[in-house]
């Protein structure tokens, strides 16, 4: 899909909502789905150089309304209609509750997700959702079938309810124990009334830096190969393969603030996506990592690394110019 618009301001964003939300199609396809708001928002992060746009749900267990926070520099309707997907796709898994009363919820961009962006921007745009439903098929993104999407959809309503009642009682619970924590104080002569509760400290949200980006990445290695602990010591002889490399410079890159701006260090940084066998393109938008910025790393090297990492790499590319993408960005992978 190569349509895209800018729109000039929140209160375009909202009308956009608003006239599709009060459609015959939306009402047919998206009966269920809570009341929709867009605000001025979005999320940025000077130290990591990211901007994001995000749809998030308010209320809970399961949401009451939708609100879509949109970043002033993402005003445009790609990225609109990617945060009303969110929005309009299923929250629960209908089949199985991984053996607990609550039900799990689906993948954030999952391919229930992908089937509802496809079929809303298909709407919007005025073509058939085919034709992104085939580009993502293309590029081999999971992508649920409509009759998938109806199901999950249609059986809602039957779980959100199931999960308000497990939640009430779930409350009830503790109010229960908190009532008899206070007679029982009672009888023993203190007075509940005035007996100040434990409360829980509201914490913090700590900042994370690039660097603990990329510690985190290297310590879940383990989890996703399935292999040894990738220690700084480790990683560090991995890339030596290709380029000097010791443990030092491992420990500064876990400890970095934002992205590094010495040559040598953010070659050893795009090295190490690649012994991890981090997605190339979750590399380049997250890390702001790529090969030719990084000291011109070839194929040929990073398949000394990881053989993997550069036949996906070799595939990607080769998929891309089978089929182009509409929005064009600058440079290979």
């Amino acid at each position: 899909m190569g349509y895209d618009e800018p729109l000039d301001s929140i209160e375009a964003c909202q009308l956009v909502v608003d006239e599709l939300v009060t459609s015959d199609w939306w009402v047919e396809q998206f009966a269920a789905t809570p009341p929709i708001t867009v605000v001025d928002g979005g999320w940025d992060d000077q130290d990591l150089g990211l901007i994001a746009s995000y749809a998030h749900a308010l209320g809970y267990p399961t949401p009451k309304r939708w609100e879509i926070s949109m970043h002033p520099s993402m005003l445009r309707k790609r990225v609109l209609l990617h945060e009303v997907a969110h929005c309009a796709a299923p929250v629960f898994v209908v089949a199985g509750t991984g053996g607990s009363s609550r039900h799990r919820k689906h993948l954030a961009h999952g391919p229930h997700f992908a089937r509802a962006l496809a079929a809303i921007t298909g709407y919007v745009v005025g073509v058939a959702a085919d034709e992104l439903a085939m580009a993502l098929a293309h590029f081999e993104a999971p992508i649920a079938a409509p009759i998938e999407l109806s199901n999950e959809l249609a059986l809602q309503p039957g779980i959100y309810a199931h999960e308000e009642k497990e939640w009430a009682e779930t409350q009830a619970f503790f109010a229960a124990a908190d009532a008899d924590a206070d007679a029982e104080a009672m009888a023993e002569g203190y007075d509940a009334s005035s007996t100040t509760r434990v409360r829980r400290s509201p914490g913090i949200v700590p900042t994370i830096t690039w660097g603990d980006y990329f510690e985190m990445m290297r310590r879940d290695t383990r989890k996703r190969s399935g292999g040894p602990f990738l220690s700084q010591k480790r990683l560090a002889a991995m890339i030596s393969a290709v380029t000097p490399c010791s443990p030092h410079h491992i420990a500064e890159l876990d400890h970095t603030k934002s992205l590094p701006t010495d040559p040598s260090q953010l070659r050893r940084a795009m090295l190490a996506m690649i012994c991890m066998g981090v997605d190339p393109i979750w590399t380049r938008y997250n890390m702001r990592l790529t090969r030719w910025d990084c000291g011109d790393i070839s194929l040929d090297e990073a398949r000394v690394l990881n053989p993997g990492w550069a036949d996906l790499v070799e595939r990607i590319n080769s998929q891309q110019q089978q089929r182009p993408p509409r929005w064009h960005v600058d440079g290979a992978r």
